[in-house]
């Protein structure tokens, strides 16, 4: 299984990026679909690396929109 994001480019780049991660998803009435799940890159120079995920519940709403206020900041 591939996920591949919209532009691979945005990790080098300094800033703000907002791309989307494409993930396979095959139904039997979808054969060909796939899960967009948003990805936010907020790059400044070399440094440590920081990965903040929201919304592992599915149902869990505080996560996602905690992480959008901080990237909005």
């Amino acid at each position: 299984m591939a996920f591949t994001l919209k532009d691979e480019l945005i990790f080098a780049q300094d800033g703000k990026h907002n791309s989307v991660l494409r993930i396979p998803h095959s139904t039997n009435t979808s054969g060909w679909g796939s899960l967009l799940l948003p990805v936010i890159i907020i790059r400044n120079g070399d440094g440590p690396t920081v990965l903040f995920t929201g919304g592992n519940h599915g149902d869990e709403y505080e996560g996602p929109i905690a992480l959008r206020k901080l990237a909005n900041d």
